[in-house]
């Protein structure tokens, strides 16, 4: 569903390679949306709600992801280089494979609550959480 402003206007989004380069999508709400493949270059994504989004492969460099909150999103192998991730929310978010280069502001408390690998491109200085490293099939408790 999207979600935005005082309209109230509600559709569902499931489309394969829609262009949303430039949208202004503040406080959208894309939760459990379809969203794989989709251009979101230089978007205004402030304060969305992408719970559950499926954004593989997604391009969302240069975005303005700031506050937005995208618990259990699926981010595999999306570009985000040059994001501004200020206050974002990654909780059970999928990074595998994802680019966070050139990012800004992106705390190591957001990637410790996100799971990636060695594929995941982190900012240059930031280090890859230990939990990442964990094998999938031992979870938690290893």
């Amino acid at each position: 569903m999207i979600r935005s402003g005082a309209e109230k206007m509600a559709f569902t989004l499931d489309v394969g390679a829609a262009r949303l380069a430039r949208a202004n999508l503040e406080n959208a709400d894309l939760s459990h949306a379809k969203a794989d493949g989709v251009d979101f270059r230089l978007a205004n994504l402030k304060y969305a709600k992408m719970n559950s989004t499926r954004l593989k492969r997604a391009n969302l460099s240069g975005a303005d992801l700031s506050g937005a909150d995208l618990t259990n999103a699926d981010l595999e192998d999306a570009n985000l280089s040059g994001c501004r991730l200020f206050d974002v929310v990654f909780d059970g978010a999928n990074l595998r494979g994802a680019n966070l280069t050139e990012t800004e502001g992106l705390s190591t408390t957001a990637l410790k609550s996100a799971t990636g690998d060695r594929t995941t491109r982190l900012p240059a200085g930031m280090k890859r959480p230990a939990t990442w490293d964990v094998p999938s099939h031992l979870g938690a408790a290893y």
